[in-house]
């Protein structure tokens, strides 16, 4: 029921605010006419058989160990299991599976900091995520290893993806993130992304979005994060490849003395855009942020960055 309203509610704010257009001032630089003109499919259903990440997925960087979880077109990947139980209590695994299972974490935190009431996309999101990536760290737990979530696009038909990832980090807990953005095929896709993080007091995340699609897709990745008292953030996006790609970071520091560095580094070229959106809500007093962008843009390429 808590699901079902949250829904009913982020679709009629869908509704009242439609798509965003370059009308809107926080719209300026980024026109999605050209993408929003094309015939999407949207999956409301799991795929049908389990599939092999093996087969569609190899990560190239030398020397990066990590946990390796993934989305393919939407959905969470897994063999055995949709969720994964570590030694320490750490959960990895489908949204969609913790849902059923953690339905008191999932109404503490689940659409309580990416709100719909001002941003079509957000609401959007809301109203139709399926599944996504559920991370959950307990008090007082450092996570060894870097995990890394992949969200992988991979179809013959041009697809509307409305991810939905939350990540929740207890008190005096680490973690480690990389979240890379992928593409198999070249189809037109359409990708509105949305990630949920919360940091316990004196918690700390090293966040780091990789970025990396093809000429063909529309990439809107929102990412909402709260920090508690003592809690700590660093967040870093690289953006190699896309058509359009839009990362719109949101951080509330919510308890004093906490702190937020965020950066971003782009390489855009032929007729690619890059459009970078911070906005830091310096909540309470004692607290600290920094941002820092930079980028090259070759042949016809565009980029815009808002730091508030």
């Amino acid at each position: 029921s808590y699901l079902q309203d949250k829904r009913e509610k982020a679709f009629n704010d869908f509704v009242r605010a439609g798509f965003p257009t370059n009308k809107m001032e926080s719209w300026r630089g980024t026109d999605l006419s050209k993408a929003l003109s094309q015939e999407y499919e949207l999956r409301m259903e799991a795929p049908a058989s389990p599939v092999d990440l093996e087969t569609i997925f190899h990560c190239t960087v030398p020397h990066f160990e990590t946990y390796l979880v993934a989305q393919l077109n939407g959905w969470y990947v897994y063999n055995n299991s949709p969720l994964t139980y570590l030694p320490n209590g750490v959960v990895v695994g489908s949204l969609a599976a913790a849902f059923r299972q953690f339905p008191e974490l999932i109404e503490e935190h689940y659409g309580k900091y990416a709100l719909t009431d001002s941003d079509g996309l957000t609401a959007l999101n809301t109203a139709f995520a399926k599944d996504g990536i559920f991370i959950y760290v307990p008090d007082n737990t450092t996570v060894e290893d870097v995990i890394q979530s992949v969200n992988i696009v991979d179809s013959d038909r041009n697809l509307m993806l409305q991810s939905r990832n939350l990540i929740i980090l207890g008190k005096n807990s680490h973690l480690k993130l990389v979240h890379c953005d992928d593409s198999i095929s070249h189809q037109v896709s359409f990708i509105n992304s949305v990630t949920e993080i919360s940091l316990g007091c004196n918690a700390s995340l090293d966040h780091y979005k990789l970025q990396n699609k093809d000429e063909h897709s529309t990439l809107i990745n929102s990412v909402y994060f709260r920090l508690e008292e003592g809690s700590s953030l660093n967040s870093s996006a690289v953006s190699l490849n896309g058509g359009i790609i839009r990362n719109c970071a949101e951080v509330i520091l919510a308890g004093e003395n906490s702190s937020a560095n965020l950066y971003g580094l782009y390489l855009m070229d032929r007729n690619q855009h890059i459009d970078n959106q911070v906005f830091v809500d310096h909540a309470v007093p004692r607290c600290q942020s920094n941002e820092m962008f930079k980028g090259i843009l070759d042949d016809h390429a565009s980029g815009v960055f808002n730091g508030h």
